[in-house]
């Protein structure tokens, strides 16, 4: 029971509150876009993530909007200018998705995300783009999707947002270690 109870607490710990963000974002997905279900997010941001949702089908838009929330802390704002410089005080990780730079450096040597930014005007891919909300927001997608496809193959099943983000958070396989142990242990 003690282990059961720990791995639901440590469950609900790492989503840190996305099925909250993902009703909300669903709900208004219909009003407007992402812009509408997370009102804090600046519109270049949000208007990256509705361009990008349509790019990666299976990645929706309110993922990239709780993801985006979650990680860059809601702080937009530096002295009344949009900051999407945002810097990890304890890893590389840098920016709206805070993308440490070997997960960067991933994604990106990806030739068909490579292609992706490249159709995009992004064509000197380097960490600075972490900084940039289309570029982050791209890779963001493209991690999501990568995970999606690791997660629904070991679980065999769909996966929900809430997974998909425990995956950005730890990586596809410490996800998909925790969910296996969390179901096989769960009595």
């Amino acid at each position: 029971e003690f282990v059961r109870l720990q791995r639901d607490e440590q469950l609900k710990a790492t989503t840190r509150g996305l099925p909250a963000f993902q009703i909300a974002g669903l709900a208004n997905q219909s009003k407007g876009g992402v812009g509408q279900a997370y009102p804090n997010l600046p519109p270049e941001m949000s208007d990256s993530i509705n361009k990008v949702a349509k790019l990666f089908p299976g990645v929706s838009p309110a993922y990239l909007g709780a993801t985006a929330t979650i990680e860059y802390g809601g702080q937009f704002r530096k002295d009344g200018k949009t900051d999407y410089g945002v810097k990890s005080p304890t890893s590389s990780a840098t920016g709206v998705f805070q993308f440490i730079d070997e997960t960067w450096d991933t994604v990106t040597s990806n030739p068909g995300v490579q292609a992706v930014l490249k159709a995009n005007g992004y064509n000197n891919i380097t960490p600075e783009l972490r900084k940039d909300p289309l570029a982050s927001t791209i890779a963001a997608a493209a991690l999501a999707s990568q995970n999606k496809s690791v997660l629904t193959s070991v679980l065999h099943r769909d996966v929900s947002d809430a997974e998909l983000y425990m995956a950005h958070f730890m990586g596809a396989t410490g996800a998909a270690k925790f969910l296996t142990s969390y179901v096989t242990n769960r009595d």
